[in-house]
């Protein structure tokens, strides 16, 4: 086994789950993991996604690869809701779950750095390009090949997942002073 890095670089993809400018923490955690989840066209060629994860194994096991290796992608189909129901958009798709310790650098289609301050500019749902590294993990007698987020590069807006927010039960307020001095 080497320290050699596996790198790919994707084709477009719509993000999922992005979690990219701050951590996610679960519950009962104290640190965080950024995370987003890829979206690939079943047309789409992620061929250099599949050679990262296969140079990885080989490396790690060379011509002897265990059976029953967890892989880094599903079919969409499999990615369901807690009522068991296929998630939003992700029928017909490749899903890849990427995740990092460290934040990944944020690119504008320009090539720029994003700040935490454009936050609100990429969202779940936008489409992007991602590099990601593939790397060999054995956790509790299993063993797998997880994609880490290294950058991630909005291309452009989509839908973003969970639509919109309705606004419409809302009514312009007075000043606070003729609010009842509430603030």
């Amino acid at each position: 086994m080497t320290q050699e890095k596996f790198y790919a670089v994707t084709p477009e993809i719509r993000t999922s789950f992005m979690d990219v400018f701050a951590p996610k923490v679960w519950e009962g955690e104290t640190e965080g993991e950024y995370q987003c989840t890829l979206l690939f066209n079943k047309q789409s060629d992620v061929a250099t996604v599949q050679k990262a994860v296969s140079d990885a194994l080989k490396d790690e096991f060379g011509d002897n690869v265990p059976k029953g290796i967890e892989m880094p992608w599903k079919r969409g189909e499999e990615v369901t809701d807690k009522e068991g129901n296929v998630r939003d958009g992700y029928a017909g798709k490749i899903v890849v779950k990427t995740k990092s310790k460290f934040k990944p650098i944020i690119l504008w289609p320009d090539t720029t750095q994003m700040t935490d301050l454009d936050s609100d500019e990429f969202q779940s749902g936008d489409y992007a390009r991602v590099k990601v590294e593939a790397k060999v993990w054995t956790f509790a007698g299993k063993k797998g090949v997880s994609c880490y987020l290294k950058v991630i590069q909005k291309t452009r807006t989509g839908e973003r997942f969970g639509g919109d927010v309705d606004v419409s039960d809302f009514s312009p307020v007075a000043e606070a002073e003729e609010a009842g001095g509430l603030f």
